[in-house]
C-alpha cells in the first residue's frame, strides 16, 4: 500500500499539554537542543531558551507566531527522525513548503541548520518580540499565504531522491485528491502531533477508502502520549 507522510504545520503545538508531552520524546528533544545551538551561534543580544518557550503557557506561545512557527517545524523534524528509524523513508511527503518548513528539510531542499538560521524568528529577534498576526507562516518579506507541496520518492543512479509533484499549492484538499488519484496513495501518516490537515478532508477520504494514521499512535514506545491527556479536550481535538 503506497503511503505518504504529512507534516501538519504550525498549529500542531497549540495546546500546552501537547507541548509538555512532545518534549519528552528523545528525538524531539535532540532537535530542540540542536536548534538552540544554532540560535545561540547567531550574533544577537536577545537570548532565548527554546525549551523554556515550548514549555510556556498558551498566552506566551500562541502570541509569538514566528517562534511558534520555528518550534513547530523543529518538533516535526524530530518526530520524522523517529518515524524514519522505525519505518524507513516514505514513498511520498506532503505539507507546507514555505516559511519554516519541515517538509523542505525532509526532502533535502535545505538543511536543518539553514532552516533555523533563515527563520523569521531568528532574523527578526533583535528588532521585535517575534509577535505576528494571522493564520499563516511567516517568510523573510513578511506574512505569506501557505503554499502546500507534495514530493514522491524516486531512485536516480542508485540513490534515493524526491521529486515535486506538480500542483498550484494553494489548496491542500486538491493536493490530497491528486495524490490519491494519480499517485495511488492509500495511507497517510500525520507527523503532528495530531491530525490537523487531513481531518478537514474526512468525508472525501472515507469515500476513497484510505487509511489516516498518526505517527505517535503507530509507535508502540509512545503509547503513553495520548492516555496521559485522556478525558481532556486537548486529546479529543488533536487525535480526531
Amino acid at each position: 500500500m503506497k503511503g505518504a507522510v504529512v507534516f501538519n504545520g504550525i498549529h500542531a503545538l497549540d495546546f500546552e499539554a501537547i507541548r509538555c508531552n512532545v518534549v519528552r520524546i528523545p528525538e524531539v528533544l535532540k532537535r530542540i537542543r540542536d536548534a538552540q545551538k544554532i540560535w545561540d551561534d547567531v550574533d544577537c543580544p536577545q537570548g532565548l531558551e527554546l525549551g523554556n518557550f515550548i514549555a510556556s503557557d498558551n498566552e506566551v506561545f500562541l502570541n509569538n507566531i514566528r517562534l511558534k512557527s520555528l518550534i513547530s517545524a523543529v518538533v516535526q523534524i524530530g518526530l520524522y527522525d523517529r518515524y524514519l528509524r522505525s519505518f524507513g523513508v516514505p514513498e511520498c511527503l506532503m505539507g507546507s513548503i514555505n516559511g519554516d518548513s519541515a517538509l523542505a528539510v525532509a526532502v533535502g531542499l535545505y538543511s536543518f541548520e539553514d532552516m533555523v538560521r533563515n527563520s523569521a524568528a531568528v532574523l527578526n529577534r533583535s528588532s521585535s518580540d517575534n509577535r505576528g498576526e494571522g493564520d499563516v507562516p511567516l517568510v523573510l518579506s513578511g506574512i505569506s499565504l501557505v503554499k502546500f507541496a507534495a514530493f514522491e520518492r524516486l531512485e536516480v543512479d542508485g540513490r534515493q531522491t524526491f521529486a515535486e509533484v506538480k500542483t498550484d499549492g494553494r489548496d491542500f484538499s486538491t493536493l490530497v485528491v491528486k495524490m490519491i488519484e494519480e499517485r495511488r496513495v492509500k495511507r497517510f501518516v500525520n507527523v503532528g502531533p495530531g491530525n490537523l490537515l487531513l481531518k478537514r478532508q474526512g468525508t472525501e477520504l472515507e469515500l476513497a477508502e484510505v487509511q489516516i494514521l498518526e505517527s505517535i499512535d503507530i509507535d508502540p514506545m509512545l503509547n503513553w502520549f495520548w492516555p496521559e491527556m485522556k478525558g481532556s479536550t486537548v486529546a479529543a481535538a488533536m487525535a480526531q
